[in-house]
């Protein structure tokens, strides 16, 4: 659990969420070029609010950026003390695997298979109808499913996405590419 110093810039996941994929990417690719402290475990932290402190619970895939950094976007909060934080370290960004063909259409609840996974949680009980795709990896550790089926996994250290498009292919999209260069590697 890594502690970050005060006057460090936090950008929620929920704002992060509202951000289409193209700026969820840049932002990425900025968190893996400053070194940002990607939220991997639920944390609380005492941010500078419009009225003074403020204790805000961090979800998980909120980002913590060095305080020096310039940060293309508006929305950040700042944290008032320095603060110890369950994630990593963004080193780089690497792209998840994605499948394609064949798919089929499927709706339901997303359910973690694994609890410690933060790209997995970051999508548990999400409603989705999505096209999702019958393939699977051999060797591929399944840590999310859809009515019984794949919707993450992991092999050979890289996510793999079975999500062909919607809202938990762009949480996915998002979370595994940080996830996958931080320090520590995928469990």
């Amino acid at each position: 659990m890594p502690a970050v110093e005060a006057g460090s810039l936090l950008l929620e996941i929920s704002s992060l969420l509202s951000l289409g994929e193209e700026e969820l990417v840049k932002i990425a690719n900025l968190a893996g070029e400053t070194r940002a402290l990607l939220v991997t475990g639920p944390s609380l932290a005492v941010v500078e609010g419009p009225l003074g402190p403020l204790i805000l619970s961090l979800g998980i895939g909120s980002l913590v950026f060095h305080p020096k950094v310039e940060l293309p976007l508006d929305g950040y909060l700042v944290l008032r003390r320095r603060e110890w934080i369950d994630g990593c370290y963004v080193e780089s960004v690497s792209d998840p695997v994605t499948l394609g063909s064949p798919h089929r259409r499927r709706s339901g609840v997303i359910i973690a298979v694994d609890p410690r996974d933060p790209a997995a949680m970051l999508i548990n009980g999400l409603h989705i109808d999505v096209e999702l795709s019958s393939s699977v990896l051999e060797g591929e550790i399944v840590k999310a499913t859809l009515e019984g089926e794949p919707v993450l996994g992991i092999r050979e250290g890289r996510y793999v996405i079975h999500v062909l498009g919607g809202e938990a292919y762009k949480r996915l999209s998002y979370i595994t590419r940080l996830l996958g260069g931080c320090r520590g590697g995928l469990q």
